[in-house]
C-alpha cells in the first residue's frame, strides 16, 4: 500500500513536468513563427554573406536601433532595409541575436577581408 502511494505521487510529478515541457515547446514554436514571419531584423541581416563586410554581432538589434534613430545610412551599412515596425521587432531581435552569439562572434573575429 505504501509503495502505491509513492508511485502515484511520482507519476503526478512526471505528468506536471511533461505538461510544462509541452507548454514550453509550444511557446518556443510560436515565438519562432512570430519572429520569422514578422521579418525579424536579425534573420534578414544574418542572411547576408559574411564576406560582404556587414556587421554581424547583434546586427538585428543594431539595425532596429539605427532605424529608431532615423539613421539614413542604416540600409547601406547593414545591407538590408530596416523592419517596418522596429520598436515591435526590437525585443525579438535582442533574444535572437543573443541566441546566435556563438556563431556571430567567431565569424566576426576570424573572418578575413
Amino acid at each position: 500500500m505504501h509503495g502505491m502511494t509513492f508511485f502515484s505521487q511520482s507519476r503526478l510529478g512526471k505528468g506536471v513536468r511533461v505538461e510544462f515541457a509541452t507548454r514550453a515547446f509550444n511557446l518556443l514554436i510560436l515565438s519562432a513563427v512570430l519572429i520569422l514571419s514578422a521579418g525579424c531584423a536579425t534573420t534578414s541581416t544574418l542572411n547576408r554573406p559574411a564576406h560582404e563586410r556587414k556587421p554581424l554581432v547583434m546586427s538585428g538589434t543594431r539595425l532596429d536601433l539605427a532605424s529608431l534613430r532615423n539613421e539614413a545610412a542604416a540600409t547601406e551599412k547593414f545591407g538590408v532595409s530596416p523592419p517596418t515596425y522596429p520598436l515591435l521587432d526590437l525585443p525579438f531581435s535582442v533574444v535572437l541575436d543573443s541566441m546566435v552569439l556563438g556563431y556571430t562572434v567567431p565569424v566576426a573575429l576570424f573572418r578575413r577581408y
